[in-house]
């Protein structure tokens, strides 16, 4: 029945149905607005990071849409970090299906030779590196005595491409400030005061194979290349997945910092009861009821 043709009762009655249809996702208060915010609101920075959703947070994206511990922050609207035990990583590249991301050392990123030498530590309880020996260290040796090589077991020479340069410091041991690189497993044995100090470093077993055949790459841009990071918080993930089957959207409670899943009328603690409803569904029963009142 066209809809000009129709009783203005019936009209009438159409338009009043629809508002309501329309309006009643958003009737139920600051509850609908935590799940219209974290279904809306993603993570995006930059070209490489885009639509980042659970466990991620920040920038546009509030805390409660995410978990404790995956703060993105984004910097200049172009490169992405995370902090992870005091350490602050950028974000090459995040894999949610796989639930892992690429970081690198923001205080390695520019040089190899940082104001601090600490090793690479993760929170383990949210994260982990990738498996061996797709993800390997490599042990940084800076301002080596001149001497040290004849310390090494003879079927282990250090490679000449293994050695890397840093500014004269003051108090540095020698005047050649020798620094150089080994790859794990290898546990070599430095005398006490051999080198003054030394860091380990992750990286991509690949890229490190890429940088023996290529002697124009140079180590400064292997370990920019980084590692890759799992993040693992398997309970929370598991509702995760059972929130977004029945259409909420997963976030935590910040009061409790427990998983809750934000459902279109209000939070439930693994899943939606009933999904979102779908306005076009309802119209199509419209003429019918036209042709009752009629």
């Amino acid at each position: 029945m066209p809809v000009l043709s129709m009783p203005p009762l019936c009209v009438n009655f159409i338009i009043a149905i629809f508002l309501f249809i329309v309006s009643s996702p958003t009737s139920h208060g600051a509850d609908n607005e935590n799940y219209t915010t974290c279904h809306q609101k993603k993570y995006d920075c930059g070209e490489q990071i885009k639509g980042i959703g659970y466990p991620f947070w920040g920038k546009d994206r509030p805390q409660l849409c995410g978990v404790q511990g995956f703060n993105l922050t984004c910097k200049g609207n172009e490169n992405t970090t995370i902090v992870i035990e005091k350490q602050e990583f950028r974000v090459l590249h995040i894999n949610q299906s796989a639930h892992s991301m690429t970081i690198a050392r923001a205080d390695l990123w520019d040089t190899i030779c940082p104001a601090k030498f600490i090793n690479t530590t993760l929170n383990f309880t949210l994260f982990d590196y990738g498996p061996h020996p797709y993800v390997l260290n490599l042990t940084l040796f800076y301002d080596c005595l001149p001497d040290l090589p004849s310390y090494f077991p003879s079927y282990y020479p250090i490679q000449e491409r293994s050695h890397f340069q840093c500014p004269e410091v003051a108090g540095s041991q020698n005047s050649s400030n020798i620094s150089f690189f080994v790859e794990d497993p290898y546990d070599l044995h430095i005398p006490e005061g051999g080198c003054k100090s030394r860091i380990k470093v992750p990286v991509f077993q690949e890229r490190l194979n890429a940088f023996w055949g290529d002697e124009d790459m140079t180590l400064e841009q292997l370990v920019k290349q980084g590692f890759e990071a799992d993040y693992h918080e398997m309970d929370k993930f598991l509702a995760c997945d059972s929130c977004n089957y029945s259409g909420g959207e997963c976030g935590t409670d910040t009061t409790t910092n427990q998983a809750i899943c934000f459902c279109y009328d209000g939070p439930q603690s693994q899943m939606c009861r009933r999904p979102v409803p779908e306005p076009g569904v309802h119209l199509l029963l419209f003429p019918q009821l036209c042709i009752f009142l009629g």
